[in-house]
């Protein structure tokens, strides 16, 4: 089944990728994994080896709680299924995961949606994590990133990213690099 093939081929793939923890929760403090950083690294890997993921919700929950300082939060969970198709040959693999999220607003259910895909595409594809941890990250990593994100032109983007990748042979570091630069071209294009 071409199927297996092409997960195999993504999985492989990201095994030498893998996606950096380039979001940054100021308020509690911590990086993660954005969804979007997601789809800019799997994306083209699934058009690459005719792959298709087609998310269906089984079930979903959402409830109204009361904070400790009586305000509402809003708590989703749901349960989806993914169904991996081939476009080569329309062969099909179906698998579900659960996802949940609390949010002060209404975008509980938007949240437990997306922790739900992200977490479920890391075990599928056992994606690696790449870069420093955040509580190891170096200097020399931030420097190199800041100088990144300081590109106003796509000109100016692409001659920093050289700058910044010349002579590394890091390739995992390479491609955190990478996701970086592909964020700033998505700021610049909002411009």
């Amino acid at each position: 089944m071409e199927v297996f093939k092409s997960m195999g081929a993504v999985q492989k793939d990201l095994s030498t990728m893998g996606i950096g923890k380039n979001g940054r929760n100021e308020r509690q403090r911590f990086d993660f994994r954005q969804i979007d950083d997601i789809y800019n690294v799997l994306g083209p890997l699934l058009a690459k080896h005719d792959l298709l993921i087609i998310p269906n919700t089984l079930k979903s929950e959402c409830k109204t709680l009361t904070s400790a300082n009586g305000s509402p939060v809003y708590y989703a969970r749901v349960k989806n299924e993914y169904n991996f198709i081939s476009t080569k040959d329309g062969s099909e693999y179906k698998a579900s995961y659960t996802g949940e999220a609390m949010d002060s607003y209404d975008k509980g259910l938007n949240k437990a949606n997306t922790a739900c895909l992200k977490y479920f595409l890391f075990h599928a594809f056992q994606i690696p994590l790449i870069g420093s941890d955040a509580d190891s990250d170096s200097i020399e990593t931030d420097k190199r990133i800041a100088h990144l994100m300081s590109a106003t032109s796509h000109d100016q983007l692409n001659q920093f990213f050289e700058e910044v990748t010349r002579g590394l042979s890091d390739q995992a570091y390479f491609n955190q690099l990478r996701q970086v630069a592909i964020k700033k071209v998505g700021e610049l294009d909002a411009e």
